[in-house]
């Protein structure tokens, strides 16, 4: 992982004044002190003008001539970690921390630059920092990557704990909580995952979707038990809550309890529950319930929704597993035309028309879709097929040569046009 060198606004401001502000505290000053004051001045400059070079021989004069500098050596050290180079920016970061051991920024700068030579004893220093400042942001940030990338989960929730704790309302800390829930579920420390879950529910009493979530939990791990009294707990809480009852809808799939399941599948259908989730039933539909119960449901979101790509799409594909195919053309017209010609679904249109001998709209719609692939051969070859089932011999065989031109390397796709070349060929 990459650190960026940390440089506070504050500390550059009181940096940069820094020798003006002396020379009016004190007006006699010895003229080693002047110097000193002078070339830091000067590096501060240099080095916010990005001429990097000058300020570090100005912060390396400014250490000789007050070898107690702590702020030089700090400098010299966040420049070298902008310029990667770790051993020099260490070496000055370690001569700052025991120029003055209490300053929190000393001892960052000096665990940034560990990071990429030591990294335990990098890790030891942001700890040592976090305890003693741990509403300081920036550390905690440094913590939650290091222990991610080390995979330390137990260190990463004692982090998220801290979090929650001092903002338990707070979407991102609990975002981060259920990061650490899944992360303890994809090692298959099941037990922590509870308790990360158990911890969200007493942090935060008001949010019911830990609740949903710990039902769903259960159902995960097959406690069909505990999951079954969850749930019943929660429809009699929330009885009218469409979210709670999505949630037992995968429960009951789980369960294969058919005769309680499609009835919640309708009711969800028709409520205003969020659209992706009703489609989302629908789409899993076709395996769960019989073809009938499928298409009840479909048809009512169809119904609700006609001028969505994905309701289309679903009528299609229903009644594509059926035997009258053709029904299904108005359908995956009007979901080419949502989809703004989507090549792979104009494609399907085609092959439909074409498997439903009908011919004319074939014609008709691959001459139109022509128009915006004028190179896909693919599109050449079915009106020059359909021009060929309507008689129209000499349209068909140049629309065919001029398809077949198109092609690049696709063998079987010129065998198709060879074979209707020669049947062209044979009825002149």
């Amino acid at each position: 992982m990459k650190y960026l060198t940390f440089s506070i606004f504050f500390f550059l401001l009181y940096s940069a004044t820094f020798a003006q502000k002396k020379l009016e505290q004190s007006p006699v000053l010895s003229k080693k002190e002047i110097k000193y004051i002078y070339l830091i001045s000067e590096a501060h400059k240099n080095r916010l003008l990005g001429y990097d070079q000058k300020a570090i021989k100005q912060y390396l004069e400014a250490s000789t001539v007050n070898p107690k500098s702590s702020i030089a050596n700090f400098y010299l050290a966040a420049i070298f970690m902008a310029q990667k180079d770790y051993n020099s920016a260490v070496s000055f970061a370690e001569k700052a921390v025991n120029l003055d051991e209490n300053n929190v920024w000393y001892a960052l700068e000096l665990a940034d630059a560990l990071r990429f030579s030591d990294k335990q004893k990098s890790l030891k220093i942001y700890e040592k920092i976090w305890k003693e400042n741990k509403d300081n942001k920036l550390i905690y940030k440094r913590l939650e990557d290091i222990y991610k990338e080390n995979g330390n989960l137990e260190k990463l929730e004692e982090l998220y704990a801290f979090g929650l704790k001092r903002c338990s309302s707070c979407k991102t800390e609990q975002e981060k909580y259920l990061h650490l829930y899944n992360l303890y579920v994809k090692a298959k420390k099941y037990q922590k995952a509870e308790e990360i879950l158990r911890n969200l529910q007493k942090n935060s009493p008001g949010n019911k979707n830990f609740e949903f979530l710990l039902a769903e939990f259960y159902v995960f791990r097959g406690n069909n038990e505990k999951a079954q009294k969850m749930y019943a707990q929660l429809l009699e809480k929330y009885p009218d809550d469409n979210d709670c009852k999505f949630s037992y809808f995968y429960f009951l799939k789980a369960q294969k309890k058919h005769e309680k399941l499609f009835p919640l599948a309708k009711s969800l259908i028709t409520s205003n529950i969020d659209f992706k989730k009703k489609v989302e039933i629908a789409e899993i539909s076709p395996a769960v319930f019989s073809p009938q119960e499928h298409f009840q449901l479909i048809d009512i979101l169809y119904k609700d929704n006609p001028n969505q790509l994905i309701t289309n799409t679903l009528m299609a594909e229903h009644i594509l597993r059926g035997e009258d195919k053709k029904s299904a053309l108005p359908y995956i017209k009007k979901a080419v035309e949502l989809s703004n010609y989507d090549f792979q679904l104009v494609l399907t249109l085609c092959k439909i028309s074409e498997m439903t001998g009908s011919f004319s709209e074939m014609y008709t719609d691959s001459d139109r879709f022509l128009l915006y692939y004028p190179n896909k051969p693919e599109l050449y070859f079915y009106k020059g097929r359909a021009a060929y089932e309507l008689k129209k011999y000499d349209e068909a065989q140049r629309i065919l040569k001029t398809g077949k031109n198109l092609i690049i390397e696709n063998p079987k796709l010129s065998a198709d046009f060879d074979h209707y070349l020669k049947k062209i060929e044979s009825n002149q």
